[in-house]
């Protein structure tokens, strides 16, 4: 069975589920590395001057039938309010694909991805500007902001009926933020000890909070 989502990406469900996918063809399945899972509850995913971005490791269910979300952590490092860009559709951070397995880390990557290009010099005077004018979303000194990113091609039924001991996630995307003068431009990278995040199967679903902050798909 082939899932096709509403962004053009197909997986065949027997290997993995993917989504969020505007990529050219991907190239050859690789061998990953065999990464470490830590042991906390989250897993920090982005490092900036400005803040670090954590992502928890646990499923969320969004009530849908083709999707379901986890929860990141925004938190900011400094002293002083820093600003993070959740306008319109920039890229965010959400599930890529996933897998369930009876090991806590991929053996194969077969996967697409949509890379954005790093902000240029205009981009980061609009985002400044954008902060100024009030248009960001506001972080306050030492806080932390929770968003919920989605997986956007399948839901807790299709995960729950793969047989396994881990539910892979492969997190993507990027963030910007600044705080008014200087501009952190994060986005994932290759790294499977930073991007992949191991749940315990059968997955202990949460619901997603009232007033839960939700990136767009």
């Amino acid at each position: 069975m082939v899932l096709r989502t509403s962004l053009g990406c197909a997986a065949v469900l027997a290997l993995a589920a993917c989504g969020h996918d505007r990529s050219p063809p991907r190239e050859p399945a690789t061998v990953a590395p065999t990464p470490t899972q830590p042991t906390s509850t989250w897993m920090r995913v982005l490092h900036g001057a400005l803040a670090d971005v954590e992502v928890e490791r646990a499923a969320y269910d969004a009530g849908e039938p083709d999707h379901f979300q986890i929860r990141a952590r925004v938190r900011n490092l400094t002293a002083t309010p820093i600003a993070i860009d959740l306008r319109a559709r920039r890229p965010g951070l959400y599930v890529n694909q996933w897998e369930v397995s009876n090991l806590d880390h991929r053996e194969v990557i077969d996967e697409r991805r949509a890379m954005r290009a790093p902000l240029d010099a205009t981009a980061q005077a609009e985002l400044r500007a954008a902060m100024a004018a009030g248009s960001l979303t506001t972080i306050a000194g030492g806080a932390t902001l929770d968003l919920y990113g989605s997986f956007n091609a399948s839901g807790r039924a299709a995960v729950d009926a793969r047989p396994g001991r881990w539910l892979l996630l492969a997190v993507d995307g990027s963030v910007v933020i600044t705080d008014g003068v200087r501009v952190d431009d994060l986005r994932l990278g290759d790294d499977e000890a930073t991007r992949v995040i191991a749940v315990p199967a059968p997955v202990a679903w949460r619901p997603v909070p009232p007033g839960g902050r939700r990136l767009p798909d």
